[in-house]
């Protein structure tokens, strides 16, 4: 009883654990996958707005400054109304102009004012010349990301591994005045039966005694 007893005290201790560890992991991966879309997002939003130019920091003193993570790469596309090249701009990508072109024929044929073609997202806006498609390489995001992940995989294996010991410790501790008490019952009926045990024999032996001096 008692280690069916520790047993289930360390699997309810595991549980609520891993539970509240795959919680925190999660929700700390969501976070900063949302914080990496939101950062590209507003990135090729100041693109658009600034005419493909790649935004800089503090362009206007008191004002807070533009998100643009030198570890995104972007570039840029002008087209007029009739679907014709106007302008091509690296920005500080080193996408050759032929894979710009691909992408922009991509993302024309898509129609939407943003999306993604692999690992690279666009956003398009409109300008008095035709439209701007502002491009952004994702690639970077995605292998921190992933590295996170893997992280948050091995930081998950190490915990279980702990969580298991520290488990364990405190289910011996936490059983043990049960147990203690549990072994104290077990000898108080022992003793008990080993009491009652001797007077029973000799009230027994007397009747037998008696039986047959003076019949049942």
């Amino acid at each position: 009883m008692i280690k069916k007893l520790r047993i289930r005290f360390i699997v309810i201790t595991m549980s609520s654990l891993l539970i509240l560890l795959a919680s925190i992991l999660f929700t700390m991966n969501v976070y900063m996958q949302k914080n990496w879309d939101n950062q590209i997002d507003r990135n090729l939003n100041s693109m658009v707005l600034l005419d493909g130019k790649m935004p800089e920091m503090n362009i206007r003193p008191g004002m807070p400054p533009p998100q643009n993570p030198s570890h995104i790469q972007g570039f840029s596309v002008k087209i007029d109304d009739a679907g014709n090249i106007l302008e091509i701009d690296n920005g500080n990508s080193s996408v050759s102009e032929e894979a710009v072109l691909e992408y922009a024929a991509k993302a024309l044929e898509d129609g939407g004012e943003e999306g993604e073609i692999g690992v690279i997202r666009y956003m398009a806006g409109e300008k008095p010349y035709g439209k701007i498609i502002a491009f952004a390489d994702s690639s970077l995001s995605d292998v921190i990301m992933k590295n996170l992940r893997n992280l948050s995989y091995v930081i998950g294996l190490i915990s279980m591994g702990i969580l298991i010991v520290f488990s364990t410790i405190l289910s011996g501790m936490a059983i043990k005045p049960v147990e203690e008490a549990f072994e104290k019952q077990k000898q108080f009926v022992a003793d008990s039966s080993h009491e009652l045990k001797t007077p029973l024999s000799i009230i027994s032996a007397n009747a037998d005694v008696l039986e047959m001096e003076i019949g049942q």
